[in-house]
This record gives C-alpha cells, sequence and structure tokens, in this order.
C-alpha cells in the first residue's frame, strides 16, 4: 500500500438506495444468535454490487496499482468485538501480503456501536504465524493465545489505537498485515451495519497460515468474485 500508515479512508458514492437494500438484507438473516453472514454475494446481488462497486475497485487499483480480485464478503448488523489480528494469519499469499480488506459503513459508525478499530503503520511489521510466536499449529485451540501476542506487541511498542468513525457510505482499505478488530460496543441497543470484502491481487498461489500443519501450506482456492 502507498499509504505509510496501511489504511486510506474514503467516499465510495454508493447510492443510499443500494445501501439500504444490503441492510434490509443484513436484517432479514443476521439475529441475537447469527451475527455474521459469510459470502451472500453468493445469493444476494445486492451485497454482490457492494463487493464489486466501481468507486472502490477504482480505489484499490490508485492505491496499489494492481487489479483487485473479490473472494469473501462478511456482512454485519452489530459490532463483532473481535479482539487484534490481522489477516495475514487466514489469507496469505506468494509473493506474500498481495490481499487487503475494505470495509463499508452502511450506517453512521460512532464510538458506541463498536466500531472498527485498527493500529496505524503495523502493516509494516513482520507477518506472523503460530509457529513464528512459539505456539502450536493448532487452529483455533492457538488463536487466543496469539490476539494475546499481537495485543501484547502494540502495547509494548507503543503504537496508536485509532477508531474508524465514519459515516454511512464511507469505507475504509487496509493493508493485508495492518492489525485491527472490533471496539466494545458501549450502547447495545445500536445496530453496526457493515460490509467486509476481502481482495487478492493476482498471485503464484494463496494459502491459510492459520491451518498450516508442520510447514504444509494449506492452500486456498479462492472463489472469485465476478
Amino acid at each position: 500500500m502507498n499509504n505509510n500508515d496501511g489504511y486510506i479512508i474514503f467516499e465510495t458514492d454508493i447510492p443510499s438506495d443500494l445501501i439500504d437494500e444490503v441492510v434490509r438484507y443484513s436484517d432479514s438473516v443476521l439475529n441475537d444468535k447469527v451475527k455474521r453472514v459469510q459470502d451472500a454475494w453468493k445469493h444476494n446481488d445486492s451485497v454482490k454490487q457492494l463487493s464489486l462497486y466501481p468507486t472502490i475497485i477504482h480505489k484499490i487499483r490508485e492505491v496499489y496499482g494492481k487489479e483487485p480480485l473479490p473472494f469473501q464478503t462478511l456482512n454485519f448488523k452489530v459490532g463483532t468485538t473481535q479482539r487484534i489480528h490481522s489477516d495475514t494469519l487466514h489469507f496469505h499469499s506468494h509473493p506474500p501480503r498481495n490481499m487487503c480488506g475494505v470495509w463499508v459503513a452502511l450506517e453512521d459508525i460512532t464510538e458506541d456501536n463498536g466500531p472498527l478499530f485498527y493500529y496505524p503503520k503495523t502493516h509494516l511489521e513482520p507477518c506472523l504465524a503460530y509457529r513464528d510466536i512459539g505456539l502450536p499449529e493448532k487452529h483455533p485451540e492457538s488463536y487466543p493465545a496469539y490476539e494475546e501476542f499481537l495485543q501484547n506487541m502494540v502495547d509494548y511498542a507503543g503504537y496508536e489505537r485509532r477508531e474508524a468513525t465514519i459515516k454511512k457510505g464511507q469505507a475504509i482499505i487496509w493493508d493485508a498485515n495492518l492489525l485491527h478488530g472490533g471496539s466494545p460496543i458501549k450502547n447495545p441497543e445500536l445496530t453496526r451495519y457493515s460490509q467486509v470484502t476481502h481482495y487478492f491481487f493476482e498471485s503464484e498461489y494463496y494459502y491459510t497460515p492459520a491451518l498450516t500443519r508442520k510447514g504444509k501450506l494449506t492452500y486456498r482456492k479462492p472463489d472469485w468474485i465476478k
């Protein structure tokens, strides 16, 4: 990413009608028990349109100088409260770091409804898998200790924590290795409608470090969104 901080916030100019369609879909499938829906693009055209929206694709091209290849969507109704992590544990490539994420706000995001948080410049840190920090290559058993390691790392290094309190229709692109997560939800009565799309760039191959065992890569065959 050309931005030294590892992220960019921008206006998508996505029509409100399309955003509202995605919100209605999310509202129909998400509830207190089902917190997110993965790959809804396969059966909902509004989600698919959002993931392929021209201003998003153009901005990724502008930032990376590469053609984005969308392969996964995630839709949310409320904040995730997910702890700190890097996408490179789940989505990696050769050459490395050929991936980014885009988070689109489908309503105004405030500090009360659990905004995305991120640590600028952490994308410059090494991409870490379980074995790199002395943890057993067992997923998901090792995941809490991985999260704890990253939190201790950013605290010790003094990285600044920021929250994406952005407006409906704005989006944030983050680098593959930018450390991020979901802030606590201060007001549980509030929604936090959003859509994440993950994009690879053309690579020799793709794999999942979290599922690697004894140096044997677990290859990933992306289902491209077209």
